[in-house]
């Protein structure tokens, strides 16, 4: 059987589309492994910040059972002066002034153990989300991990097909190859096959003169979206 030309041309378009199917198959594996990182950091993220709040609870009871202790203290040293005194005018007085330290000391008291209460509400939901992350990210890990492999091992392939391709160029015949370079870099898929008398790209459907040049030549030029049909056998 005679050997045609075209047939290695189309045999390189072919080995083309699958080199671009594997770069296709990387980038959107990069793309999942891209988010699956993004989701964890924003996760390990939004865990720091609830460990930040609750450390700041735990400075503002802290300070505020240091104010409760001072009014204490002012409290008693201040009984401790009224026993000392005589005048009845200033017993009354500090009596006033006892009542309202008293009164701050209990809405401190207050504060404090709604603060607790808060507190302590806020310590269960930050236990709840690590072990949500914890379990979250373990899982994450491996398919972050088996992504990594699948990346390694496309690109792995894409440069065998490479490197396969380099040496197929050597037996494209010249016309064929710079044709198809040029449109290469105009359009995606510059070379698609007829199928059913249909291009695959556009839908087109040839015309009998179109079939018949098609069937000749094995090559043409689609009128719908200027691409080079070519028809296998």
């Amino acid at each position: 059987m005679e050997h045609n030309p075209f047939d290695a041309f189309i045999a390189l378009v072919e080995f083309d589309a699958h080199i671009t199917m594997l770069e296709h198959k990387r980038d959107t594996a990069s793309k999942n492994q891209q988010k699956k990182q993004i989701a964890q950091q924003k996760a390990s993220a939004l865990l720091d910040e609830l460990r930040a709040q609750l450390k700041r609870m735990q400075l503002d009871i802290k300070t505020q059972e240091a104010d409760l202790a001072h009014l204490e203290k002012t409290i008693a040293t201040k009984e401790r002066a009224k026993n000392l005194l005589q005048s009845s005018k200033e017993i009354i007085a500090l009596e006033r002034e006892i009542k309202k330290l008293e009164e701050q000391r209990d809405a401190s008291e207050t504060r404090i153990i709604e603060m607790l209460e808060t507190a302590e509400k806020a310590h269960l939901a930050f236990e709840q989300q690590q072990k949500s992350f914890d379990d979250q990210n373990i899982s994450e890990t491996k398919e972050i991990a088996l992504l990594t492999d699948e990346i390694h091992a496309l690109e792995t392939e894409i440069i065998r097909y490479n490197q396969q391709r380099t040496i197929q160029l050597s037996s494209i015949e010249k016309s064929f190859l710079d044709e198809y370079e040029h449109m290469r870099k105009k359009i995606k898929n510059p070379v698609v096959p007829v199928e059913k008398d249909v291009c695959t790209a556009c839908f087109y459907v040839l015309n009998e003169s179109e079939k018949n040049a098609l069937v000749h030549k094995r090559r043409l030029l689609c009128r719908g979206c200027y691409r080079l049909l070519y028809r296998t056998f």
